[in-house]
């Protein structure tokens, strides 16, 4: 049997506050107020580079409760930015075990948090490459990976 000893919340943090600035530069914060987003467990965020917005993701990283089954695929959706005009976004969607308090923090296993970190590195490089003057070159499809084994290869490194 695998050990589930990482708290979903704690990894989660750790990836936003160690990974943005050291690794890419930039900083996370909570969006507030996101108009259209009604669904349980959606986390809107923004990426922001010296300040100024670059982009926006969002997580979801649990099964809904009463989804019909307990897994489902993961991976990222993004839609391409236009340097000035349109911010790119990007999603997030995972099958991470969910906190249930008070006595279930939602542990994950090494595997779940290596997974994080690589998934993680896709929808950074779904926001960071969606920074191009022109529509259609934009996002994943240059360099597709590299950011993501990156940070799936660091996951048990601190800092």
């Amino acid at each position: 049997m695998r050990s589930r000893i990482f708290p979903y919340a704690r990894v989660k943090q750790g990836i936003l506050d160690h990974r943005g600035d050291p690794c890419f530069h930039v900083t996370f914060r909570q969006e507030q107020g996101v108009p259209g987003l009604g669904f349980v467990g959606w986390r809107p965020g923004q990426v922001l580079d010296a300040g100024k917005v670059i982009g926006r993701f969002y997580l979801d990283m649990h099964p809904a409760p009463r989804a019909n089954s307990p897994m489902r695929e993961m991976g990222a959706a993004c839609s391409d930015g236009i340097r000035g005009k349109q911010l790119p976004e990007a999603t997030l969607i995972c099958n991470f075990p969910a906190a249930r308090p008070p006595e279930d923090p939602g542990l994950m296993e090494y595997g779940d948090v290596q997974t994080f970190f690589h998934e993680f590195g896709h929808l950074m490089h779904a926001i960071l490459g969606g920074q191009q003057p022109w529509a259609g070159i934009s996002g994943v499809s240059m360099e597709s990976g590299f950011r993501s084994r990156h940070l799936s290869q660091n996951a048990g490194r601190n800092g």
